[in-house]
C-alpha cells in the first residue's frame, strides 16, 4: 500500500493481521478496531519516518503496556491513542 495524502485509515478491519506500509510521508495511521498485534504494527511503522499519530483504540491484541515499544520503533510519534487502561 502506498499512502499519498499522509493519512491511512483501516478502522473496523477485523481481518487485518498483517500490514506492510511503504509510506515514508505518512503522518497519521488509524487502526481502530483492527485485529492486528503489536509486532505487526511495529513492522508496519518502521519505515514511516514522519508518522506523528497512531490510533490503536479498541485493538484487542495491542496492550497499552507496549506503547513505549511503538515509540521506540517510530521516534517521530507524538500521539498514540489507545482505549485500553493498563491493570
Amino acid at each position: 500500500m502506498v499512502c499519498v495524502t499522509g493519512f491511512c485509515v483501516f478502522s473496523n478491519c477485523t481481518s487485518l493481521e498483517i500490514l506492510k506500509l511503504d509510506c515514508p510521508k505518512l503522518t497519521n495511521l488509524s487502526l481502530q478496531m483492527c485485529n492486528i498485534d503489536e509486532e505487526a504494527v511495529e513492522t508496519a511503522i518502521m519505515q514511516c519516518n514522519m508518522l506523528e499519530t497512531l490510533d490503536v483504540r479498541l485493538c484487542p491484541k495491542i496492550s497499552p503496556l507496549n506503547m513505549s515499544r511503538l515509540r521506540e520503533t517510530c521516534p517521530s510519534l507524538k500521539r498514540i491513542f489507545s482505549s485500553l487502561v493498563p491493570p
